[in-house]
């Protein structure tokens, strides 16, 4: 297997993030009514939703108030994911092409349940598996098809 660059992790480190920010309410250039708003956006499963002071938003109605601003806003509170890997680069959609291929020429179907048992954890993308986690998949696979592997790597 060649080795490219590795590319950073993509869990999301942040899970929500909430703003105080000043709606400004101007007209002809002038300052007409002036309000504090407190904006939320955060990350589900769905994709991103949001909060203007507590009333549901679609992510667009957030980013717009965030983009509108005259100021900076200031942030309140951010929740982190627990999952997100600062320090653990990913190898990358190039690599796991490379293990995709070599995993269904060796007849293998279930390419994302064999890497999850092989790490532990529920993978839904090899681009996702660090470079200690691609290699792991890749000593089981040089288990399981010797002669195969060999020949794959031209050895």
């Amino acid at each position: 297997m060649t080795h490219a660059a590795p590319t950073r992790n993509p869990i999301p480190r942040v899970l929500s993030r909430t703003w105080r920010v000043q709606d400004l309410g101007i007209m002809d250039g002038a300052v007409v009514t002036a309000r504090e708003l407190t904006v939320t956006l955060r990350r589900t499963r769905r994709g991103l939703s949001g909060l203007i002071d507590g009333v549901r938003a679609t992510a667009a109605e957030v980013l717009y108030r965030l983009r509108a601003l005259r100021a900076d806003p200031v942030v309140l509170s951010e929740v982190l994911n627990p999952d997100h890997q600062d320090a653990q680069p990913v190898i990358g959609k190039r690599r796991a092409c490379t293990l995709h291929r070599l995993m269904a020429a060796f007849g293998l179907r279930e390419h994302y349940a064999l890497a999850s048992c092989v790490v532990g954890r529920e993978v839904a993308s090899l681009a996702a598996l660090t470079e200690t986690e691609a290699r792991a998949v890749w000593r089981v696979l040089r288990e399981m098809f010797p002669e195969r592997t060999a020949a794959a790597v031209g050895a």
